[in-house]
């Protein structure tokens, strides 16, 4: 098995993608694929653009992953998943990524992907750890709540030294 997987993955090309070739751009309708956003603003109008873009709403897409369900395609039943939704020559980070051309926004480059990557590209990564927040609070209550009576219950005694 090991040794069909390295056979398969060697096989592949190693030139740059057919897509950048071509000189594919990407499509509208994408979340994060206005033509300001492609990467990081380097004035003003680019920083207004990234951040309208933010308060987009997610897709039905976006939630139905975010929420997790059996036999999504890039992992098993909502346990584990970090394939992207929309991942073609229609994304901005298809192939190589284009960095911005100034040093102002090359500083802040790893904020900037980081918060376009979670509240615009996909936001299902966000929406996930939510979900993640949501149940570890759910699950960890009922626990809390016992030990928190255990304690009290320790704190007075056992109940037949109680009345002496």
């Amino acid at each position: 098995m090991l040794r069909q997987a390295c056979v398969r993955l060697a096989m592949r090309r190693a030139l740059p993608r057919l897509a950048e070739q071509r000189g594919v751009k990407p499509g509208p309708g994408v979340a994060g694929m206005s033509g300001e956003t492609l990467s990081a603003p380097e004035d003003l109008k680019g920083t207004v653009a990234s951040v309208k873009e933010v308060f987009t709403p997610p897709t039905k897409s976006d939630v139905t992953e975010a929420i997790g369900y059996p036999g999504q395609k890039q992992a098993s039943g909502g346990i584990a998943g970090l394939a992207r939704l929309n991942y073609g020559p229609g994304r901005y980070d298809y192939g190589r990524v284009q960095m911005p051309k100034g040093w102002f926004a090359n500083y802040f480059y790893p904020a900037w992907e980081f918060g376009h990557l979670m509240f615009v590209v996909d936001k299902w990564f966000l929406l996930r750890q939510f979900r993640h927040i949501f149940a570890i609070g759910f699950f960890f209550f009922p626990l809390w709540l016992t030990a928190y009576y255990n304690v009290k219950m320790h704190e007075e005694g056992p109940p037949w030294l109680r009345n002496k």
